[in-house]
């Protein structure tokens, strides 16, 4: 039996990613975090900081208490998506 590929971009067919899901995708970078910030801060987009960058309230918790825990979240939600 041959084992199938996870293909992100099957999985994100809405269009533009998140900040969240291009890491996920191996499209961004993980240390661009801080560009995506100050994008959404100089822009007038409604959304929250949060869903700008594709995290849940928890994530996004997490994430405040230390950008350490964004690699975290990113290798959390992979795994979940992988195994759906």
């Amino acid at each position: 039996m041959m084992k199938s590929v996870w293909n992100c971009h099957q999985y994100f067919i809405n269009m533009p990613k998140t900040f969240i899901e291009k890491c996920i995708c191996g499209e961004e970078l993980i240390s661009k975090i801080n560009n995506y910030v100050a994008d959404w801060h100089n822009s007038d987009n409604k959304q929250l900081l949060s869903e700008y960058l594709g995290m849940t309230d928890d994530e996004f918790f997490q994430f405040i208490k230390s950008e350490n825990n964004l690699v975290n979240i990113i290798e959390s939600r992979k795994n979940n998506i992988k195994g759906k």
